[in-house]
């Protein structure tokens, strides 16, 4: 007797803003986007990731939302130019992917969409489309494992993922198991503190101005301290170590004083 082990999988599109991935896994946003080779190799780790939160799924087709143009062609992922995020706050991206998000639960394209994203204002075209009865999974990181703590530090990327069907969290790169060392919380407040101390006045105005909106830090500050810290570390950085660095980083952009208390608790591996 046969027993088709998928004959009942049904289909999936990913909604991917490539910035929003590039910070999600700690890549630098220029190297990730001309990475074909591993936009390549994402709709498999998307779908073992969907697999793992019990959506057995066909991936159907990969729309990458991104403001380069030099961005090379994959097969079955469709490019989505979008302006970048400074100029106009991120609205034209946000709308392309509520236009789309429409246009699949209003034709019934597919069963289930993952959204790779983090700006609160898809929260309506979620919920419309969730409505319509399509189920809307996001993904994430570790971090986003404790919505109740999640909220004290960014309470609309909380109550955005909070809509979804499920939270979805992405499959590192494969890597021999180890034992990490972690740096202690102060110990990245204090390397980012003495960033900042080294940062010209001028140089702090331009990158205060370019704070995006919701969340993270502007790409030349990620880009240095990802690499300062690495460099201190001996390693990548793990998740919470870079969440810890751009929730400091991201205050003293803000003019806002360091809250030791978000940090009493060691960071967890990734």
């Amino acid at each position: 007797m046969s027993h088709p082990k998928h004959a009942s999988r049904e289909s999936c599109i990913a909604l991917i803003d490539a910035h929003f991935l590039a910070w999600l896994i700690g890549q630098d946003d220029d190297t990730h986007h001309h990475a074909a080779a591993r936009r390549e190799h994402l709709p498999a780790a998307l779908l073992g990731s969907l697999a793992d939160a019990g959506v057995h799924a066909e991936m159907l087709r990969v729309y990458w939302y991104t403001h380069r143009s030099d961005v090379e062609s994959v097969n079955g992922q469709i490019v989505r130019p979008v302006l970048p995020e400074a100029s106009d706050d991120g609205r034209s991206l946000a709308l392309a992917l509520a236009r789309d998000l429409m246009q699949l639960a209003e034709h019934r394209a597919c069963a289930h969409v993952l959204l790779a994203a983090d700006d609160d204002r898809l929260l309506g075209a979620v919920d419309a489309a969730q409505l319509r009865g399509l189920q809307v999974h996001m993904l994430v990181d570790d971090s986003a494992t404790d919505l109740a703590a999640l909220a004290k530090s960014d309470a609309a990327w909380a109550g955005l993922l909070r809509q979804a069907d499920r939270r979805i969290r992405l499959h590192g790169p494969s890597r021999p198991a180890r034992e990490v060392s972690l740096m202690s919380p102060e110990g990245i407040q204090a390397e980012v503190l003495d960033w900042w101390d080294g940062v010209p006045d001028a140089d702090r105005e331009e990158l205060t101005e370019q704070l995006p909106r919701h969340r993270g830090l502007p790409q030349e500050a990620d880009r240095q301290l990802l690499l300062r810290l690495s460099q201190r570390l001996g390693r990548p950085l793990e998740l919470a170590e870079r969440k810890i660095m751009r929730d400091t980083a991201r205050r003293l952009l803000e003019g806002l004083p360091q809250d030791d208390a978000e940090h009493d608790n060691e960071p967890e591996t990734a």
